[in-house]
This record gives structure tokens, C-alpha cells and sequence, in this order.
């Protein structure tokens, strides 16, 4: 908690640390606990070494029943790239060596580049219509 850090012992590509925002922090300081343990194991005193059977259980209780485990982790690349955070820091985050593996990760809705393309492709048909340029507005879900 000290260093805001998650230590991973035993991670895909070895053990390493996860940076924590505050907000995870703060999380973390509130939970309940059993032990040292925020999500204990089966076995009192015992830390957890299967997390997906939690992961159901959460999942249908929050009436999600289709989100995987592994799509939060590309949530905090999505959310980070619309941010505009490099893909440097979002593989840091992430854990990856490569940033080719992050932009697999990075999906993001309207960036400004879209929104440029509006603008360009708006223009463009308007000339070609003969017709002033009209305002590309988002729709609405």
C-alpha cells in the first residue's frame, strides 16, 4: 500500500508490479478483509488461487454475465488511450514489453483523428455536391 504498487508473484511472463492509481488505493484501504488477504481463499487465513470462480459470482451479480476477466485489462488500455497517454505508459500499466502488444489493448471510440475525418470527409462531399458544408454532429445512442 506504502508504494502503490500490486506485487504479482506469479504473473504470465513472470512476477512483476502493477502501478495502483489512488482510487484503487483508497478501494483497497476500505475492503474487508480476512487476514492480510482482500479476497481470501477458500480456506481461512489462506489467499485466493483460483480468481474465476470469484469472478462469476461477480459478474452475475452486477448483471454482466458476458465480460471476461481479461477485458478489464483492455478497459485500462481503452480508457487510457482516450486519454491520450502514450502507448509507452499504457504497456507500463499493463505490463507489456512491447507497445504493439498494447495497441491490440488500446481501443478507442471517437478520437479527434475521427473527428477530424468528419470534418475533412464533410467538406469534401459538400464541394463535390455543389452544396455549402454541413455540420457533422455525434449521434446519440
Amino acid at each position: 500500500m506504502e508504494r502503490a504498487v500490486l506485487h504479482l508473484r506469479d504473473a504470465k511472463a513472470g512476477a512483476r508490479d502493477v502501478p495502483l492509481g489512488g482510487p484503487a488505493i483508497a478501494l483497497l484501504a476500505t475492503a474487508e478483509r480476512d487476514g492480510a488477504w482482500v479476497v481470501p481463499g477458500q480456506r481461512t487465513g489462506c489467499h485466493l488461487v483460483n480468481l474465476q470462480k470469484r469472478w462469476d459470482k461477480v459478474k452475475l451479480a452486477a448483471e454482466l454475465p458476458e465480460v471476461r476477466l481479461h477485458d478489464l485489462r483492455h478497459t485500462v488500455g481503452s480508457v487510457g488511450a482516450g486519454a491520450g497517454l502514450s502507448m509507452l505508459m499504457i504497456g507500463n500499466v499493463l505490463g507489456h514489453k512491447s507497445t504493439d502488444s498494447t495497441q491490440r489493448y488500446s481501443h478507442v471510440g471517437r478520437t479527434p483523428a475521427h473527428e477530424a475525418a468528419d470534418r475533412i470527409s464533410g467538406e469534401i462531399a459538400a464541394a463535390l455536391e455543389g452544396r455549402p458544408p454541413a455540420e457533422v454532429m455525434e449521434l446519440r445512442k
